[in-house]
């Protein structure tokens, strides 16, 4: 009879052993990549003339025009990533690959250097650009449907009273 019982129950074992849940596969790093072209600019002239609105006077029109010229609404942006940095482009200039562990200097075409660092998940890459006299952040959101891309940015400089934002919206580009 205890035989019987053992030959009952061993394959009862085997069976509950065979039926486990297949294991949860998991999802490979993906953050917001492709061609993007602008499809809505803000007033960017209202945002940096209110940006600039507590500098002294004979400092305001330097202030706007320094805005203004690091500030450009790109036309185009091209987002890429490999599991350790990311790349931006912006209107065909040079791309700017950032490790997404620390970061790097970087250098305009105009000489200014930045140190430069990012981040990433599945719907968001974030680049922070540093230089003496300020900071600019980049937040890029991908849509749910992908289709779209929204780029925050805000400036940072200790010679301004507030900080300049505002948004750009890419559509993906056919």
């Amino acid at each position: 009879m205890k035989i019987f019982a053992a030959l009952l129950i061993v394959p009862a074992l085997m069976a509950a052993e065979t039926t486990k849940p297949a294991p949860i596969a998991v999802k490979a790093f993906s953050a917001p990549t492709g061609t993007f072209t602008l499809s809505q600019t803000p007033d960017l002239p209202q945002g940096i003339e209110l940006a600039a609105e507590g500098v002294p006077f004979l400092m305001r029109g330097y202030a706007e025009k320094r805005l203004t010229d690091v500030n450009p609404a790109y036309r185009r942006v091209v987002l890429s990533h490999d599991d350790s940095s990311v790349s931006i482009q912006f209107d065909g200039r040079k791309p700017v690959r950032v490790p997404l562990k620390g970061g790097t200097a970087w250098t305009r075409e105009d000489g200014e250097t930045f140190w430069v660092n990012a981040s990433a998940s599945p719907s968001q890459i974030v680049q922070t650009y540093k230089a003496k006299d300020g900071e600019r952040i980049n937040e890029f959101t991908l849509s749910p449907s992908g289709e779209s891309l929204l780029l925050k940015v805000s400036v940072r400089s200790p010679r301004l009273s507030k900080v300049l934002y505002y948004s750009l919206v890419y559509s993906a580009a056919k």
